[in-house]
C-alpha cells in the first residue's frame, strides 16, 4: 500500500498498480472535480481518500461515503468502467458536501442516486425485457427507500437513469442545476425541486411510468408471439394431418387378387 497526494485528494492504492493506471485515475479526478465545482457552485471542504482495490469475483463496483471529516471513494480497477464509476461516486461526494453545507441530513434515495446516474450516463439495457407487471412496480422508485436486492438492484439504477434523462429533455437539468438546488433548499422537497418553469414533476413521473409500462407490454407481447405463433401453427398442422389420416379409405378391390394373385403388389415385375 502506498499513498500520494494530488491537489486536495489523498489517493490510497491497496495494491501497486502501473503508473499509467494511477495517472489515468488522477487525471479523471482532476477533470471531474473541475466540472462538478462549476455544476454545484462549491468546493470540497474535506479531503477525499480514494481507494482502488481488486476484490476477487467482483466486477465494476464503486462506493462513496462521508464521516464528517473525510470523504471516501472506492472503486475496483476495471479499466473500461473507471470513468463512469468515478463520475457516479464523485457526484455523490459533491452532493454530500452540499447537504452538509445546507444542513440537510435526510434526502430521498432516488434523488441522490438519480443525480449520480444522470452524471454517469448509465444505460437502460437491464429493463429491456422486464414483464409489464414488474415494470410498473419497479418503476415506482420514489416509493423505494432502501436499495433493492438481487437483480432488482441494477434495474433500479436503470429506471432512475431512464427517468432522469426523460426529465432532462424537458428542463435541461445541467442548465437549471442551481435553480433545482435552490428550490430543494427552499421547499425541502426533492420532487418540488424539479418543478421549474411550469414543469409538473408528479404528472411527468406518472406519464413516464405509463410509457415504460406500455413499452414493456408491447415487448412482452412481441416476445410471446415469437414463440406462441409457431407453436400454434405446429399444433394446428398436427391436428390437420391427424384428421386427414382418419379420412383415408381403403380402396382395395378383392377381385384384383383373383386376376393377379394374392399380395400381387409385393411381387416383382
Amino acid at each position: 500500500m502506498f499513498s500520494v497526494t494530488v491537489f486536495s485528494f489523498d489517493l490510497e492504492y491497496k495494491e501497486k498498480y502501473p503508473t499509467y493506471l494511477t495517472n489515468y485515475v488522477e487525471y479523471l479526478l482532476e477533470k471531474e472535480n473541475s466540472y462538478l465545482e462549476k455544476l454545484w457552485g462549491l468546493e470540497l471542504k474535506f479531503p477525499v481518500e480514494v481507494s482502488i482495490e481488486r476484490i476477487r469475483e467482483m466486477g465494476a463496483k464503486g462506493e462513496a461515503g462521508f464521516d464528517g471529516e473525510r470523504f471516501y471513494l472506492f472503486i475496483t480497477p476495471v479499466s473500461e468502467e473507471i470513468p463512469s464509476l468515478l463520475k457516479h461516486e464523485f457526484m455523490h461526494i459533491f452532493s454530500f458536501q452540499w447537504f452538509y453545507n445546507n444542513g440537510i441530513f435526510d434526502s430521498p434515495l432516488w434523488f441522490v442516486e438519480g443525480l449520480a446516474v444522470w452524471n454517469e450516463s448509465r444505460g437502460i439495457e437491464a429493463i429491456s425485457e422486464l414483464n409489464p407487471i414488474s415494470t410498473w412496480k419497479e418503476s415506482d422508485f420514489i416509493s423505494i427507500e432502501t436499495y433493492p436486492q438481487g437483480d432488482a438492484f441494477s434495474r433500479y439504477y436503470s429506471f432512475l437513469s431512464d427517468f432522469f434523462f426523460f426529465i432532462d429533455r424537458e428542463i435541461d437539468i445541467s442548465s437549471n442545476f442551481m435553480a433545482i438546488l435552490n428550490s430543494y433548499k427552499t421547499s425541502g422537497s426533492a420532487e418540488k425541486a424539479f418543478s421549474l418553469n411550469g414543469f409538473d414533476f408528479s404528472k411527468k413521473y406518472f406519464e413516464w411510468r405509463v410509457q415504460r409500462f406500455f413499452a414493456s407490454l408491447a415487448g412482452f407481447i412481441f416476445l410471446s408471439l415469437s414463440w406462441l405463433l409457431p407453436a400454434i401453427f405446429i399444433a394446428f398442422s398436427g391436428i390437420y394431418i391427424l384428421i386427414r389420416r382418419k379420412k383415408i379409405k381403403d380402396t382395395f378391390d378383392p377381385k384384383l387378387e383373383k386376376v393377379f394373385g394374392e399380395r400381387y403388389w409385393e411381387k416383382k415385375e
